[in-house]
């Protein structure tokens, strides 16, 4: 994936929703892979990707809504 960049002149942009826990404080229980996190966690920088921030759960099943009635 890091020869990507070099292919890429201008602006770009990464989208998706990759079912990874980047740290133990984003978990609700005790199961964390911290070998699985960390490769992810080096390859945002190496890329120089920047994660926007969430700043609503309103799409997320994290927001504790009752989707299932």
């Amino acid at each position: 994936m890091l020869d990507v960049t070099s292919s890429i002149s201008g602006p770009w942009i990464i989208l998706g929703d990759f079912n990874l826990v980047r740290d133990p404080s984003e978990k609700n229980s005790t199961s964390f892979d911290g070998q699985e996190a960390q490769h992810f966690n080096d390859l945002i920088p190496s890329l120089a990707l920047i994660e926007k921030p969430l700043v609503d759960c309103a799409y997320t099943l994290s927001n504790k809504r009752d989707f299932f009635r």
